[in-house]
């Protein structure tokens, strides 16, 4: 029962840290977008932190199942606290908090200020559209410019490829979401992450629409739970933990990405005449993974607990 009791406080230790840490990596980034080469850092008054806090606490509470297995590999225990661990607090998690920071995330959202921009500065080189932007003069009442642009690819016939420009608008969308392009050329995300965060983009961008429609509509939604809760078969797969470990975590970014092609417009597709709905597909996703962890259960003791001795 120590261990049902000790998962609990983990899971809450989790929501609670992983929303604060949120909403600090939130600041510091919308910060960073208004952030433009030579002029003092200013911040805007319309961000919203206390919707970007709940929307953190929500992500954290969807991960949470991942570190909980991993709780229970490095401290193992009788099987039914374990499962009985993950179904609590996936419950809680899918039928109460998340639900619950989504829609309050979603009232309290004012505009935020990774959408609002300043204009670039004058004075400083920038390489943009196959060429070098050099502004003399930014005119803030028309978003325009004067200045020098440098071809680089010859597309000119200009002498040595300098053109003069004057009054011209300044391209905002170059930078996006940043708001200037020597402070996106720095601070770009690597792909291999910004993959993963356009995975849960995406998906949080669907649920946000699903729980403006009600509560059985975001039953439906909360089928992503049930998979991710199922990984809880994977937790005696190898002899070793920390193979058991990753296991768990590739499995959750498996879970993570079918989901995410499912909402790009996949459908659940199969052999080109067959689709599957998104609450069967993540159903049939928990009971393969909960098969494995039965088979597992019968026929093998726990790796887990060996490694204690």
């Amino acid at each position: 029962m120590r261990t049902f009791v000790s998962s609990l406080l983990v899971f809450f230790v989790i929501c609670i840290v992983g929303s604060l840490l949120g909403l600090a990596v939130y600041m510091l980034y919308t910060h960073t977008t208004m952030v433009v080469a030579g002029e003092r850092l200013t911040a805007s008054s319309e961000s919203s932190p206390l919707s970007w806090l709940l929307y953190s606490c929500a992500i954290s509470a969807s991960v949470s199942v991942v570190f909980l297995i991993n709780y229970t590999i490095r401290h193992p225990s009788k099987l039914l606290y374990h499962i009985l661990s993950i179904v609590v607090t996936s419950l809680l998690s899918w039928i109460v908090i998340i639900p619950s920071c989504l829609y309050g995330a979603g009232h309290f959202y004012s505009k935020d200020s990774s959408e609002i921009h300043n204009l670039p500065s004058a004075r400083y080189f920038r390489l943009d559209s196959g060429g070098v932007y050099f502004y003399s003069s930014i005119y803030p009442d028309t978003v325009s410019s004067d200045g020098i642009y440098i071809d680089l690819n010859n597309d000119f016939s200009s002498k040595d490829g300098i053109v003069k420009i004057s009054n011209a608008p300044i391209n905002l969308e170059a930078a996006t979401p940043f708001s200037d392009l020597l402070i996106k050329d720095t601070m770009d995300i690597p792909m291999g992450l910004e993959k993963i965060l356009s995975f849960y983009r995406l998906i949080g961008k669907f649920a946000f629409e699903t729980i403006e429609q009600g509560f059985f509509k975001w039953l439906v939604f909360a089928s992503i739970g049930l998979a991710f809760s199922s990984l809880l078969g994977l937790r005696r797969l190898f002899r070793w933990r920390l193979l058991n470990s990753i296991s768990v975590l590739v499995g959750f970014f498996v879970i993570l990405t079918v989901n995410a092609l499912y909402f790009s417009g996949w459908n659940g597709n199969i052999f080109g005449n067959f689709n599957i709905s998104f609450w069967l597909m993540n159903c049939i996703i928990a009971l393969l993974l909960s098969c494995i962890g039965i088979l597992f259960a019968l026929f093998r003791k726990d790796p887990n607990l060996e490694a204690d001795k």
